[in-house]
């Protein structure tokens, strides 16, 4: 297993990189970003269609879930909201 790195470490050991290969890391870094957010997207999914097969949510339509968006906010301050 790799040794702990702090985030400066890594930010040092970047400097020392040709540019070229510095916008390379950002490239790949961001795309595993991304990535990561599928994956998260897909997990999510998966779990809604297994909750929704295992019986545990309830149909909304369009307006019902509009109507629940704004008693969710509208719980918060007038302030918080502005």
């Amino acid at each position: 297993m790799l040794d702990a790195v702090t985030f400066d470490q890594v930010l040092d050991a970047v400097e020392h990189l040709p540019e070229e290969q510095q916008a390379d890391l950002v490239e790949v870094v961001r795309h595993r970003i991304a990535e990561r957010g599928r994956q998260r997207i897909i997990a999510d999914a998966r779990d809604a269609r297994a909750e929704h097969a295992a019986g545990k949510t309830r149909a909304m339509s369009p307006m019902n879930q509009g109507e629940e968006v704004i008693l969710l906010v509208s719980v918060g301050t007038h302030a918080e909201i502005y």
